[in-house]
């Protein structure tokens, strides 16, 4: 039975998992208990219960309590304690031992602490932990969870809302979840400048500037992205380490935490496994025998899939026809090159040309795929471990004081606060608070928002910050310079006919959708997995170390990410799409500035884009287009290409198509890592701010140079870096870093409450760790 996320997210609620208490009890029916069976449908006409976020933060101090007894409440007429003792170990669930939370108690609390508006803001004031993570996104998330794990109290605090829906769970559909306006942001960027080679456009003319979506809520991009598993390059790691002379930033030490969150035995068996499962009439068979009894710990939290593409594709021939060249490529290189982020004869098989089989982060079992990520793994960890997740609230200031010390954080609570939100109403407010760290505070707040953070707070250049009023406390020039983006852009194939795959899809989340009817019934057919069919990898120039282009092919209409995208993709099922990546961009001329003294202003973004040596990014993807092109040209198919067409064929011409259409949605490098004689640096090697103490950063922005292709899966690899580098030794000696997932309890009944206690017949059938750390290579569709 496949699962929803959503179904997870409320039972999780009816099970009070940490700080997710919302009064999510309809009248006149009883709390549901997480060992009863569950019934979405009935779930989904449950009334929402007023103002979502009311009543969590005057939960959090007795939720703390609860978990650590001998640790007193604050007084509300005194200022935050500074120097809570720390609290045991034992007084938290480990495998299944010890108390656990008391769901009626929790929820009768809930109703009281919701009944004074009053009481609730003095409570949220008052509150303190050892840290406090500002941004749920891939890497603040992980961070996040990993410092809970250690025994350390941890607040999480984010933006947008912890809850999710169809669009963001079934992979087809993560086009849907980019223009879902309850989980999106929309910035509006600047291309370039005033003058870029030989245009000469004013900043504001309609075709400079172009949306940009970003993901807010629990998991951030996560929520939307195409799930893309890609390891970064060899190359990445060294330039890091001779700029930093840390090994953290080693390729060795990533692969560490890659086979830590992943599991050492994706590497060992994943191209056998995923070549045997899609070749040959016995792959049904050998799907099922190809589940690995791997020693699965509580970290390894990200599942990764593979599809059996003659599997998915078997109503579609001309499909199969039209794509088989490229898939016997792929499946050969899985074979004998370890996949594309396996070793081959003790190297990263990303510096080899050809194509590939990529890999996506999706939950997949003999039922189907659907998506699973941080989100997942911090609902987890709010069950068992210090960890509060505050939703709906943005930090407006990292609280610094006279010795420049990070003290903690100010934000206002309620929805849709920031201006990006397409649900933002202008003039709302919110409610404001504090929350204060120990420790330290670690923002995670993305490319845009940390920059705008720290400007906020008084960091950044000195001269804009005077500009703006803003007191300076710490003069860092480089504090949202460096804006860094890959450059991207599609060929489009055009069809005579709709592809059979997909001519019955409607890429809706409703009953009268048969594709989705299917997916919801056995979680097969089209919407269980991501539309990549394949990645292809190659050099732009033979002097290149590594391959700089990255070329993915999917059945899909896309040219980019303008508001709407998602009814363009969807309704044009009869083109074939080739997007062409320059992953190694020189460009470091962009800039993120502030428009206001406002926090829920949205920044002024430039990208600036090919103003630092244009011509070598230009050409990259000038010869990324020819080169694909000329793969196009072999499709076994009658095909015209629609974009950028006959039209565009010289170098000079597709040079001028490449300035004025290329985008990207890897901004990255605002607050950058560097050494120490570097003014620009914002960061050191180990994260922290320079001139604050206790301030760290730990998102896209830490790049100096823009590392691999797809950014998700290092930033999840950055969350473990970054929390080890604060912590390095959990809060309680005696703490077991061998632990393993609770065997019994709250978790167990929530998960059987859902259906998911079956999925997967191991051992130690029906726990969590089969649910989320189950590898999911079986490569089915």
């Amino acid at each position: 039975m496949i699962y929803s996320t959503l179904a997870i997210y409320s039972i999780l609620i009816g099970s009070n998992a940490g700080l997710f208490n919302l009064n999510f009890k309809p009248q006149n029916q009883q709390p549901q208990s997480g060992s009863q069976p569950f019934n979405p449908q009935a779930n989904s006409q449950q009334p929402y219960s007023g103002k979502y976020p009311v009543s969590t933060q005057a939960n959090i101090q007795q939720q703390q309590n609860q978990r650590s007894p001998s640790q007193e409440q604050i007084p509300q007429n005194q200022q935050p304690n500074k120097g809570n003792q720390p609290i045991a170990q034992s007084q938290y669930p480990v495998n299944g031992q010890g108390p656990k939370p008391n769901t009626q108690q929790n929820q009768n609390s809930s109703q009281e602490g919701s009944s004074s508006n009053s009481q609730q803001n003095q409570n949220r004031s008052q509150q303190t932990y050892d840290y406090i993570v500002v941004g749920a996104g891939p890497t603040g998330t992980l961070t996040a969870v990993l410092l809970a794990m250690k025994g350390y109290t941890t607040l999480l605090i984010d933006a947008g809302s912890a809850q999710i829906n169809d669009n963001v769970t079934t992979p087809a559909l993560n086009f849907n979840s980019i223009d879902d306006d309850t989980i999106g942001w929309d910035f509006m960027v600047k291309r370039r400048g005033k003058k870029s080679l030989n245009y000469n456009l004013p900043e504001d003319d309609p075709s400079n500037i172009i949306r940009y979506p970003r993901s807010s809520g629990l998991g951030g991009c996560s929520l939307h992205n195409a799930m893309i598993h890609v390891y970064p390059k060899q190359q990445d790691f060294i330039k890091l380490v001779n700029l930093t002379g840390n090994r953290i930033w080693s390729e060795e030490n990533f692969r560490k935490y890659y086979n830590l969150f992943i599991s050492p035995s994706f590497i060992k068996n994943l191209p056998a496994v995923n070549l045997l499962d899609q070749v040959g009439p016995a792959a049904d068979v050998k799907e099922q025998i190809s589940r690995l009894a791997a020693n699965h710990t509580e970290y390894n939290f990200l599942p990764v899939s593979q599809v059996n593409f003659y599997k998915l594709l078997a109503p579609d021939p001309k499909l199969i026809t039209l794509t088989e060249s490229l898939l016997k490529d792929a499946l050969i290189r899985s074979l004998f090159q370890g996949g594309i982020n396996g070793y081959s004869a003790g190297k990263l098989t990303t510096t080899n040309e050809g194509s590939y089989i990529v890999p996506y982060n999706a939950e997949c079992n003999n039922k189907g795929c659907q998506r699973v990520g941080p989100r997942e793994y911090a609902l987890y960890a709010a069950q068992y471990y210090p960890l509060f997740i505050q939703p709906n609230t943005l930090v407006t200031e990292i609280i610094i004081d006279e010795n420049k010390v990070a003290q903690g954080v100010k934000y206002i609570e309620g929805e849709y606060l920031y201006s990006a939100s397409p649900l933002h109403k202008p003039g709302v407010k919110g409610t404001p608070g504090e929350a204060y760290a120990n420790k330290e505070v670690i923002i995670s707040a993305g490319t845009f928002n940390t920059p705008q953070l720290l400007m906020l707070s008084g960091v950044g250049d000195k001269d804009e910050l005077k500009e703006m009023g803003i007191p300076v406390k710490v003069n860092s020039p480089g504090v949202g310079k460096n804006l860094q983006d890959r450059n991207e852009l599609t060929i489009n194939e055009a069809f005579p006919q709709v592809f059979d795959l997909l001519k019955d899809c409607k890429f809706k989340t409703t009953s009268d959708d048969p594709c989705m009817s299917e997916f919801k019934k056995s979680g097969t057919g089209p919407y269980s997995f991501n539309g990549i069919l394949t990645g292809t990898l190659a050099r732009s120039n033979i002097t290149k170390i590594d391959p700089d282009l990255f070329v993915l092919m999917a059945p899909i209409y896309f040219t980019g990410y303008q508001k709407g995208v998602a009814k363009a993709v969807y309704d044009n099922k009869n083109f074939v799409t080739f997007l062409v990546m320059n992953s190694e961009i020189k460009n470091r001329a962009g800039t993120v500035k502030l428009r206001s003294k406002d926090p829920q202003d949205m920044p002024d973004i430039n990208f600036n884009w090919f103003t630092d040596s244009p011509h070598e990014d230009i050409n990259a993807l000038v010869t990324g287009i020819k080169r694909t092109r000329a793969v196009a040209a072999k499709l076994n198919s009658d095909h015209t290409e629609y974009i950028p067409g006959s039209k565009v064929s010289t170098d000079e011409q597709i040079a001028d198509y490449v300035q004025k259409t290329a985008w990207g949605h890897h901004a990255a490098g605002t607050c950058k890592i560097g050494a120490n004689s570097d003014p620009m640096a914002v960061l050191d090697d180990q994260l922290r701010v320079r001139g604050v103490k206790n301030l760290r950063v730990a998102d896209m922005s830490i790049w100096p140079d823009l590392p691999g292709y797809f950014p998700v899966l290092y930033m999840y690899i950055v969350g473990g870096i970054a929390a080890d580098t604060i912590a390095p030794q959990p809060k309680d000696p005696s703490w077991d870093p061998s632990l393993r997932v609770p065997k019994a309890g709250v978790v167990t009944k929530v998960m059987d409450g859902v259906g998911l206690g079956n999925l997967y017949n191991s051992a130690g059938g029906g726990i969590i760790t089969n649910v989320f750390n189950n590898l999911g290579i079986n490569g089915i569709a």
